[in-house]
């Protein structure tokens, strides 16, 4: 019997579109002859939708014409199952035994759909609910990482409310670490809502405007000449694999939304001009390995990821710049010596090993609190 994956999709975030790219590179890449592939994708309206076309691209060229192409469905856990029903006259369902979350940013990547997932009690690939929580807010992942040395570009986090009551401490703080700056919205991803300021007169209009994607901000100090790297890790705390590291190049200060998504291909990150391998000093290269295994092991992530890396030419100093829990394309392009068949396959076997390794865990015990004579002392 195949193993039933629902691959889930879409989302509410800005990064909608990037994650039906992702999701269906991936679809079309399972073994068809091991897994029954469920397209469940989230539409904008907050509705989850399956269906014969969902794996077509042509289906999203148009999101308001989704509910006529593909179907309603509704969660639902049946003894020891979790199904898809459908909203047909006769509620045909299909049972998932595993979900493969492939939505990025908001709902999808910090932990919120996880934590769904949690709730109904189906095996899920990927990182956790609190991994994905830590990493997706900027400002917490740099207080975790900080707390093991793990290298970050200065910085600090700051509210919209405390922008707007105190506009001084913005500027104060900005002075502190030095411009020019570059300011971003905790939660965002894939670039979007990331500016730069070269002037602290800017600095207070800018984050503003930056605060139209987040009510919380990081702003840090901007390297002028510096290179960026990326590497992919694959496992969990107990056993990682590190892909190759790649040098990503940018056509505009930073590496863009247009830069990784805009080109006329729709490869994702895939299709950005990079070098792989990077062809870097050893030096760099350890140091890379070394920060990326501590951080990944720090916030507990697991599956597939992608962390990404400044070295400031000028100071010969290595940054890490981001996480991500959910990497467009899944990262699979930097793992050169596995097919995405085979990264597909082990994010499989993770997910079902936490599965077992959570069902070790005791979550009954014998209590005689409930039994009737433990409410005569509950006040009526």
């Amino acid at each position: 019997m195949k193993i039933q994956v629902g691959v889930v999709y879409g989302g509410k975030s800005v990064e909608h579109e990037v994650s039906v790219i992702s999701a269906l590179q991936a679809m079309k890449s399972f073994d068809h002859n091991k897994y029954e592939i469920i397209p469940i994708y989230y539409g904008k309206d907050q509705q989850f939708y399956t269906g014969r076309k969902a794996m077509e691209a042509a289906t999203y060229q148009k999101l308001e014409d989704i509910p006529k192409l593909l179907e309603v469905v509704d969660w639902v856990r049946e003894g020891q199952e979790v199904f898809l029903k459908y909203r047909r006259l006769f509620r045909v369902k299909q049972r998932l035994d595993v979900v493969f979350p492939i939505m990025h940013g908001a709902s999808g990547e910090d932990g919120k759909f996880q934590g769904f997932l949690e709730t109904l009690g189906v095996p899920y690939c990927e990182s956790s609910v609190l991994s994905c929580a830590i990493v997706q807010d900027k400002a917490m992942m740099r207080r975790v990482l900080n707390s093991v040395q793990v290298p970050l570009v200065d910085g600090f986090e700051i509210t919209r409310s405390e922008c707007i009551l105190h506009p001084e401490t913005l500027i104060e703080k900005a002075e502190q670490i030095g411009g020019p700056w570059i300011i971003k919205p905790v939660s965002g991803g894939s670039s979007i809502g990331i500016l730069c300021c070269d002037d602290k007169d800017q600095l207070l209009p800018t984050a503003l405007e930056c605060f139209t994607f987040d009510s919380k901000l990081v702003v840090e100090h901007r390297f002028t000449d510096f290179r960026e790297f990326n590497i992919g890790l694959l496992g969990d705390h107990d056993d990682i694999k590190l892909s190759l590291i790649e040098e990503v190049f940018k056509s505009d200060t930073i590496l863009s939304y247009v830069d990784k998504y805009g080109g006329s291909s729709s490869k994702g990150m895939e299709s950005i001009s990079r070098r792989l391998p990077a062809g870097i000093e050893d030096e760099i290269c350890e140091a890379i390995k070394e920060a990326a295994r501590n951080a990944f092991k720090v916030c507990e992530c697991s599956g597939v990821v992608r962390i990404d890396f400044l070295y400031d030419n000028e100071t010969k100093a290595l940054y890490l710049n981001e996480i991500n829990t959910i990497p467009g394309s899944l990262a699979a392009y930097l793992f050169k010596d596995m097919s995405r068949q085979e990264l597909l396959d082990r994010c499989i076997n993770l997910a079902f090993r936490k599965e077992r390794n959570a069902k070790k865990i005791v979550s009954t015990i014998e209590s005689s609190l409930l039994k009737n004579s433990a409410f005569d002392g509950i006040k009526k």
